[in-house]
């Protein structure tokens, strides 16, 4: 009889322990985690997971750090699983005790308008913020850990998002953090390192991406940006070294880019990826550096290439070389300017096939021109600066104007000694050009096939030497009949 009696005492104290696991405070029911530690979690209304009375969590709610029961005080550390699910709150605070929040803890909560993930929070569970579609404001504030995050399905619905701190995505790599149709307003903390890929990809409404002064980060990562339509400007810090695949892919709008000024070149890494790293509609972009292209398609233009748009680029004082086909058969250039800039050399066809590139500013540093760097394009004239000694070209037709069609104008400043093979082949406007007298020599069929009217050669000591094949192209022109 004694045994049973302190059986039943002992079930009767286990009982009551376990009713003191769950309890309220100031309108919130908390959860008992560890009894040792005296940590507890934010549970839903009515305790133990049940959400059918989570509508009287309602308005701003404040999560204290600690609280007190029966005597024992306790420090909050989690929100737990469905904590506030279907409920009608509109804002929350949440304390610096926090470390980890919940499955479908703020899920279907129409309500919700501010959210503030604090530095110490670092494990999210999966669908927390899961169709809930009004927060205007969500801020992951700074810290060093990084923040690690479960299933988001489509992301997280915020108009104003901060990111504060790196991003870890347990469930998959490819999903969006920032939810598409809603995300209008991103900034980057300076504690970001690393930006996830697909940080705000298909975000129609993105107006603005807002980066720290100095930063660590060194890459735009794939698609963390494509088909955000309504981001018309943007600005690739100096501290961006490199830019991965589909970056910018299928914007479907005009963009106002600048490529900030410095010493490092900006690496686009075409990888895997037959589009371009900048697909807009219509572009003007300020270049602020060198550009190097990596990756299976390393030979794509920088730009979206189709003749439908247009394109206008400003290259500044950081930028010393045009590489190979940097810009090749970018049908949209319309304009280029290298007045501000010091470029020395303009690689193999690097503008060749741009059909509606009609101006371009060589400016006065450049050194060395490709083959056929401007074949092909719509230029109507042309200034060489002094600081170019040769004009390239080889004899196959393939000259560094070749078919330039619309060219009119030809500027050939003195300090030029040669103008190579077929330079002008084929540029059907151009009846009139003078030759400075450092010029010594003009290669074969230079001007073939031009309507030359009037060629002047002004006065030198030194012979001009004429590289013929037969008296037809003489003068590297079938219609020239005289030259003075």
């Amino acid at each position: 009889m004694k045994k049973l009696s302190l059986f039943c005492l002992t079930m009767v104290a286990a009982i009551g322990a376990m009713a003191q696991t769950t309890f309220q405070s100031d309108g919130l029911t908390f959860t008992v985690i560890s009894a040792d530690d005296k940590t507890v979690a934010v549970d839903t209304y009515n305790g133990g997971g049940n959400t059918s009375a989570n509508s009287n969590y309602t308005g701003a709610v404040t999560i204290p750090s600690t609280v007190t029961n029966d005597g024992v005080t306790y420090t909050v550390t989690q929100i737990g699983k469905d904590a506030f699910n279907y409920s009608n709150i509109t804002s929350v605070t949440i304390p610096a005790t926090v470390q980890t929040i919940g499955n479908y803890a703020f899920s279907t909560c129409p309500n919700l308008d501010v959210v503030s993930i604090p530095a110490t929070v670092t494990t999210i569970g999966n669908y927390v913020f899961y169709y809930s579609d009004n927060i205007s404001s969500f801020t992951i504030e700074d810290g060093d850990t990084p923040l690690t995050v479960g299933d988001l399905d489509n992301g997280i619905a915020g108009k104003n998002f901060y990111l504060g701190r790196n991003v870890i995505r347990s469930y998959s790599a490819s999903q969006r953090v920032c939810r598409t149709d809603y995300l209008e307003h991103l900034t980057i903390g300076p504690k970001v390192t690393e930006l996830p890929t697909y940080l705000a990809s298909g975000c129609k409404k993105l107006v603005d991406v807002t980066w720290p002064e100095t930063s660590s980060i060194t890459e735009i990562p794939e698609r963390a940006f494509n088909d955000c339509d309504g981001l018309t400007t943007f600005t690739i810090p100096a501290y961006i070294t490199t830019i991965e695949a589909s970056a910018f892919y299928n914007m479907d709008g005009d963009i106002d880019l600048t490529i900030e000024d410095g010493d490092t070149p900006l690496t686009l890494n075409n990888a895997g990826s037959f589009y371009p790293i900048f697909e807009y509609k219509n572009i003007t972009a300020y270049i602020g550096r060198n550009i190097l292209r990596t990756g299976s398609y390393a030979n794509r233009s920088v730009f979206n290439t189709s003749y439908t748009y247009q394109h206008h680029l400003t290259f500044g004082p950081k930028v010393t070389t045009i590489g190979d086909k940097e810009y090749y058969d970018c049908d949209a250039l319309r304009s280029v300017d290298f007045s501000a800039a010091n470029v020395t050399s303009i690689g193999d066809y690097a503008f060749s096939k741009c059909d509606n590139l009609q101006t371009i500013d060589l400016g006065t540093k450049l050194t060395t021109l490709g083959w056929e760097a401007f074949s092909h394009t719509g230029l109507t004239g042309i200034e060489i600066p002094a600081s170019l000694k040769k004009l390239p070209g080889i004899f196959n037709g393939d000259g560094l104007f070749e078919n330039c069609e619309q060219l009119t104008t030809v500027v050939l400043n003195e300090g030029l000694e040669e103008i190579g093979n077929c330079a002008f082949y084929d540029c059907y406007a151009l009846t009139d050009i003078t030759i400075p007298a450092s010029v010594t020599k003009i290669g074969r069929a230079a001007f073939y096939h031009d309507p030359m009217k009037r060629m002047t050669i002004l006065d030198s000591d030194t012979p001009l030497q004429f590289v013929n094949d037969n008296s037809e192209t003489s003068y590297g022109s079938t219609r020239l009949s005289d030259a003075r």
